[in-house]
């Protein structure tokens, strides 16, 4: 049985099956284990009960026993019959029941009545303890559920029977279902985490069902996408070294240029300078936005002042941006304090403001401020970094994050960067359990957004060890 489909379908019919035989079983056993009655049945069983009741207590006792016998109702009543042919009670035979009866005290064995295709009459002849003889006259439906005509108390063992087997059969077949599912979870939560070596567990050559088979499919793809991230890092490293030794002696032959050139090179030179500056920069970000990609958590978790943090970024940034008419308006209450690293924290934040001041037209300012907000049971920070500049397109506002990416602000001409700070502060802000969200501004200009747990969140200490 390798499919899931088999299991289930056959399972199920075995549990039937077992049913079926424990009750044809235990109803067998109760026949010839109950106390006072012939090998006959319950049919037996319950005549013997009503001539002792009848006996012993009379019109009375008869009366109570009838009334708590196994489905009793005014449609199927039960006489109990005397050696005259009438019922001890008093009350009308019809004239074929009767007829049946007497027929079984002649005989002294059991008559049947077929009274028509759902109901037979019985007339059982059956003795008191005390010896006088009497014929029980019931009619039994064809279809009579089982359990009713049985013997009192062995409706009980097949009760529980029923009940222990099939909670039995439900709890492995849970089991056998949820447990696959239960390790694909974890391991596709492992790998939303950023842990690209998680795994279902599955063995690759034994056969399986269907949810194994999904398991195996996840590890295939998750091994695929190991390797695509991984090769990715691996050339940004690869690149990001392999031009750090040209861009070296670049600079060592632009100065040697300088020293023994000739007038009227000076421009370009300059020129030369600004480019290898630029690709410094560059080669710089890569090689920060590979550490971060292959470091998924910080190695230290130290609470930090945001609020003083947030201040010397806009203080530097504001000295920076003095110089081209605009300016930094700064709103950073006291004592905001999250748990973090600092230098990754202040990296997020100097990328998205110098960002802001690269757009912001000049006689504007970069408004930067921060404030608590409840989040459900959890509290964080907001950190809001607006600029007013162009905007962004909304086709790219989804894409601001991504590396290499350079929305066009449509400012005309404007320096769009490499377009790998964005990306490093969205690393950055995720490392520390936290998010970034751009959105355009009214009439002008972006709104960055960047949401912190006050505290670490259950995945991040989980992550570096904490919990």
């Amino acid at each position: 049985m390798r499919t899931l489909f088999l299991k289930i379908f056959v399972g199920f019919w075995l549990v039937i099956a077992l049913l079926v035989i424990s009750a044809s079983v235990i109803r067998t056993a109760s026949r010839s284990t109950m106390p006072g009655h012939d090998p006959g049945g319950p049919i037996a069983f319950l005549g013997d009960g009503a001539a002792n009741a009848y006996v012993d207590s009379g019109a009375v006792g008869l009366s109570r026993f009838m009334s708590r016998r196994p489905g009793s109702t005014p449609a199927f009543p039960a006489y109990l019959v005397d050696s005259t042919g009438h019922d001890v009670l008093g009350r009308a035979i019809p004239s074929d029941w009767a007829s049946v009866a007497r027929g079984a005290l002649g005989t002294g064995e059991p008559e049947v009545l077929l009274k028509d295709r759902r109901v037979r009459v019985i007339a059982r002849p059956v003795r008191a303890r005390n010896g006088t003889r009497f014929v029980l006259l019931t009619p039994v439906p064809e279809r009579a559920p089982m359990l009713l005509l049985m013997p009192p108390g062995a409706q009980w063992p097949i009760v529980i029977t029923v009940v222990v087997i099939g909670g039995v059969f439900s709890l492995v077949l849970s089991w056998h279902i949820t447990s696959p599912v239960v390790r694909l979870r974890r391991a596709v939560r492992a790998l939303a985490r950023g842990d690209l070596s998680a795994r279902s567990g599955n063995p690759a050559t034994s056969s399986g069902d269907e949810l194994v088979e999904l398991g195996r499919d996840f590890d295939i793809m998750a091994d695929r996408i190991e390797s695509l991230v991984e090769a990715q890092r691996q050339l940004l490293l690869d690149v990001s070294h392999e031009l750090r030794s040209p861009l070296a002696r670049l600079h060592v032959a632009l100065g040697l240029a300088r020293q023994n050139g000739a007038e009227g090179q000076g421009e370009a030179l300059d020129r030369i300078e600004r480019e290898a500056a630029r690709l410094n920069v560059l080669i710089g970000r890569l090689l920060m936005l590979s550490r971060l990609e292959a470091d998924a958590t910080p190695a230290a978790l130290i609470p930090v002042d945001l609020s003083k943090l947030a201040r010397a970024v806009a203080s530097d940034a504001d000295y920076e941006a003095r110089g081209s008419g605009k300016w930094i308006d700064a709103q950073i209450p006291d004592g905001i304090i999250v748990q973090g690293v600092p230098s990754l924290l202040a990296s997020a934040l100097e990328n998205v403001v110098r960002n802001a001041i690269r757009f912001t037209q000049p006689g504007h300012c970069v408004s930067l401020s921060a404030a608590r907000e409840a989040i459900g049971a959890r509290r964080c920070v907001v950190i809001r970094v607006r600029d007013h500049g162009p905007g962004v397109p909304e086709e790219d506002l989804g894409k601001l994050f991504h590396p290499f990416h350079r929305a066009d602000p449509g400012g005309g001409g404007t320096d769009v960067g490499f377009g790998l700070g964005l990306a490093i502060t969205e690393r950055a802000v995720r490392i520390h359990g936290g998010t970034v969200h751009a959105a355009n501004a009214t009439p002008s200009g972006l709104i960055v957004e960047i949401r912190l747990p006050e505290g670490p969140t259950p995945e991040y200490a989980e992550l570096i060890g904490l919990s």
